[in-house]
């Protein structure tokens, strides 16, 4: 199977080039407009099971991007981020990863990373051919990862902790439009399976703990939208597969861990009213292998080592209002929003697997966005997070930030 798909992607690569080598014809002098975005907050924290968790600022995010058009068919577009700060180390303490244990974790700190380096064709007026570093259409996030695009002050966990967000990877794909019907189709570099955790099921899979990234498993990914999936009004769906066993770092198994992603989703923006929902499931083969294998792994990987769901579960909805239209010739955006979700990273469970209540999360989530300027928004909220547990169930936070796009 992995000879056939590596085949199949050897030709679209092939015609691809041939696309790429026929857009050139037409040149022109390189115009090239930069940008950049990013967010900081800060959170306070109450939750049961950890009561002396301390609150946190967190410069979350700074992104540096430009967009070039190398000819009138050729656009080259390159987004650099820098995580938490910078680069480094930092010491966290991760004590609630598996039920009743308490450990100790060390992990990366900040990091500047290429989230995007795209180099598109335009080859026929409904078709864009896509080569590098590219956006998996999957989920809501990853396409709308601004902060004007969303409510909270950080990605709601319905999805970052099931999947990659922003989720990035290498490959080659198709982009364009049927009428009304928006297409991605991408194949790129798949998931590591030995960044699976009981926690965020397969989100930590994303390969960013080497130099290079491995390839053996190329992962497959497709999506279609009724209206651009990047306007005020549009739904529709994505699907993801993968096997994830061959780009472990060691090879320490025959059997596949194909990994299998679909969500519905929808966004409603029109006038002061702001409305989005989604649905987002997963199913992972053989993760009793894959958990007994973790379990074994080396410490210095810095990795969960947790049993793995065989399947996850998650859903949002949310919705604003712009209350700011209320109040007489108050001309400034300022969002009430709601926000409920529910996610379970153990939905289904391997024989023999204990399904820890614990990753059976809802959560409630009131706030205000406040847009003083086009380019700049303040958000506050609180959320009233629920465990599955029978006792120690509550985790709250409060959190205030802001995020601009220049």
């Amino acid at each position: 199977m992995r000879l056939h798909i590596n085949t199949l992607l050897c030709a679209f690569l092939c015609a691809s080039l041939t696309a790429l080598t026929s857009a050139t014809a037409s040149a022109q002098e390189s115009q090239t407009v930069f940008g950049a975005r990013g967010n900081m907050h800060y959170s306070n924290f109450n939750w049961d099971w950890e009561p002396e968790r301390r609150a946190a600022v967190d410069l979350n995010k700074l992104v540096v991007e430009f967009w070039s058009d190398l000819t009138k068919n050729i656009q080259l577009e390159v987004e650099v981020e820098i995580e938490h700060g910078g680069t480094g180390s930092t010491m966290e303490f991760d004590r609630l990863e598996e039920f009743g244990e308490f450990e100790q974790e060390v992990e990366a700190g900040g990091e500047v990373l290429i989230e995007e380096l795209i180099l598109t064709a335009s080859v026929h007026p409904n078709l864009d051919i896509q080569f590098g570093h590219l956006l998996v259409p999957v989920g809501l996030q990853t396409l709308r990862h601004t902060p004007m695009q969303s409510f909270t002050v950080e990605p709601a966990e319905s999805e970052s902790s099931l999947i990659p967000v922003v989720w990035h990877e290498t490959g080659v794909g198709a982009v364009g439009n049927a009428g009304p019907f928006f297409y991605h189709a991408l194949a790129v570099t798949g998931l590591d399976s030995t960044g699976f955790s009981s926690a965020s099921w397969v989100a930590r899979g994303h390969q960013t703990r080497f130099e290079t990234v491995n390839a053996d498993n190329i992962a497959l990914a497709a999506r279609l939208d009724y209206g651009h999936p990047m306007s005020d009004a549009h739904f529709g769906a994505s699907v993801y597969w993968s096997d994830t066993a061959d780009n472990r770092p060691k090879p320490d198994t025959d059997l596949d861990a194909h990994v299998f992603i679909a969500n519905l989703h929808a966004v409603y923006e029109s006038g002061p009213v702001k409305a989005r929902g989604i649905l987002l499931y997963g199913a992972l083969q053989n993760a009793g292998e894959i958990s007994r294998l973790n379990r074994n792994l080396s410490n210095k990987l810095n990795v969960k080592r947790t049993p793995v769901g065989s399947a996850a579960l998650g859903w949002r909805i949310e919705g604003g209002y712009d209350i700011g239209t209320l109040i007489g010739s108050f001309n400034k955006e300022l969002i009430l929003f709601g926000q409920i979700e529910g996610y379970d990273t153990m939905f289904r469970v391997p024989d023999g697997a204990f399904d820890n209540p614990r990753w059976d999360r809802q959560a409630l989530t009131l706030g205000l966005n406040f847009a003083p300027a086009s380019q700049l928004i303040l958000k506050t909220h609180y959320t009233w997070r629920r465990l599955g547990t029978e006792t120690l169930k509550k985790e709250d936070t409060f959190s205030f930030g802001f995020g601009f796009v220049l």
